[in-house]
């Protein structure tokens, strides 16, 4: 019996040592809010604070936007967006964050990241971090539109094969790195098939462009493709 006690305070005990030490984590970047572009001291700590600070190869901001290298083998696309929230949120007047990963670009705006929470109140340390742990996170991330819709692949499988996955009367539209049934929409908290949301026009076939997919078109009248 004792020894059962002495376990569950010991896990209570971790617990807490955890919440603790998200808190003081919060903590230490919120006193950093309202840092400016050219304080190079504070985007240095901001950067070394979040995920990947340790992977970063150098930096640069140019007028309003923040462009980051990175040497990582290991890295996930949520998190990529999930830092470019909190810079967002800490560094005054920055629009565009440009990531460079093994040579893989990667784009985030302030004015679509900021459609994400909605309005001002909603857009701070917590929300950002509470988004991106919530269980939906759990499956490969693969972008957001307008705001109030994620894309996600349950698959676990990466084809590089292109799928035809939509047309029109202009084009026939393409995807790689799943099965397409596994690729699905959460809006406003239901769950779609892609090509569910896609038939009742709840998302844009273009909107998938400017997502992290691979996707190309072929004109439906001659050979014209584009990526």
């Amino acid at each position: 019996m004792k020894n059962k006690i002495k376990m569950c305070l010991l896990g209570l005990v971790i617990i807490l040592a955890f919440i603790l030490v998200y808190k003081n984590n919060n903590l230490n970047l919120e006193i950093l809010k309202n840092t400016n572009l050219a304080d190079d001291e504070k985007i240095e700590r901001i950067l070394k604070s979040i995920d990947y600070g340790k992977n970063i190869k150098n930096y640069e901001i140019k007028d309003n936007d923040l462009n980051i290298s990175y040497d990582i083998e290991d890295y996930e696309y949520k998190n990529l967006e999930k830092n470019a929230s909190i810079l967002f949120y800490l560094i005054n007047d920055l629009k565009e964050i440009n990531y460079t990963v093994n040579n893989e670009n990667y784009s985030f705006d302030y004015s679509k990241i900021s459609l994400i929470y909605k309005d001002s109140k909603n857009f701070n340390l917590e929300t950002i971090k509470e988004r991106y742990n919530s269980k939906k996170f759990d499956n490969l991330y693969l972008g957001n539109i307008n705001g109030n819709i994620d894309l996600f692949d349950k698959s676990d499988l990466c084809i590089t094969d292109y799928i035809e996955i939509y047309r029109d009367n202009e084009y026939v539209y393409y995807m790689t790195c799943s099965s397409v049934d596994d690729i699905i929409a959460v809006i406003d908290n239901k769950e779609y098939k892609l090509i569910e949301a896609l038939n009742q026009e709840k998302i844009d076939i273009n909107d998938l462009f400017d997502i992290n997919v691979q996707m190309k078109k072929e004109s439906i009248n001659n050979d014209e493709n584009i990526n």
